[in-house]
């Protein structure tokens, strides 16, 4: 049985003005999302960890460093775990015709139309399967291990449905993945397909003060 904690990453300024974020803003964190990653190490920095991957994206990258840093493990890259490709939508603010395009998109996502794709970018079945991808490679050899993922919040939730069999739609729809939020997942390989159960989703009860400040991902419909 291996556990999973996937962690998103710190704030960054992107997080903060809400631009659609996917490799060509490739930011740092801000000084809160440097305090958020560090009080993330804290709270991770005496259980049993035996492992730490990362988006190969810069704001994952720091934010997997300041958590790896007290456990004394290395970073490992996963190019499956990088943000959703929104595709053209790339760096433009989230606000009118644009915003409204992805929600329409992701709504049919959650609906089953999952052939719905992004302007230049990817459909549900293309992100799907990176990301089975990327938990195959992390766990299909392996059992009993405890790691963490620091990564995105759109990948994970737009996909936990596949992941994790009691992942229902109120859950999904209700969920909110702050910047260095935990959600703990019990995540087997089956024939190439991870297995999942969700045991918690967007905790961040292990910040506080000026990191418990937390934004909203998107702006409100």
């Amino acid at each position: 049985m291996n556990r999973l904690f996937w962690v998103r990453h710190g704030e960054t300024l992107a997080n903060i003005i809400k631009v659609f974020s996917y490799e060509q803003l490739d930011q740092s964190l801000t000084p809160k999302g440097i305090l958020q990653a560090e009080q993330t190490a804290e709270y991770f920095k005496n259980k049993q960890i035996d492992g730490i991957y990362s988006s190969p994206l810069k704001r994952a990258i720091e934010t997997a460093k300041i958590i790896a840093a007290p456990i004394t493990l290395d970073v490992v890259l996963i190019e499956e775990f990088l943000e959703v490709n929104v595709g053209e939508f790339d760096g433009q603010p989230m606000r009118g015709e644009i915003f409204s395009v992805h929600q329409e998109i992701i709504d049919d996502w959650f609906h089953g139309k999952f052939e719905a794709r992004f302007p230049g970018g990817e459909d549900y079945i293309e992100l799907w399967e990176r990301m089975r991808k990327g938990y195959v490679r992390i766990f299909g050899d392996h059992d009993n291990r405890n790691v963490i993922v620091v990564a995105h919040g759109g990948g994970f939730m737009y996909t936990l449905k596949e992941l994790c069999r009691n992942a229902d739609s109120k859950i999904l729809r209700d969920a909110q993945i702050h910047n260095c939020s935990i959600s703990e997942i019990i995540l087997n390989i089956e024939n190439e397909r991870p297995q999942g159960e969700l045991i918690s989703i967007g905790f961040i009860e292990h910040l506080y003060g000026y990191a418990a400040e937390v934004i909203p991902g998107l702006p409100a419909r």
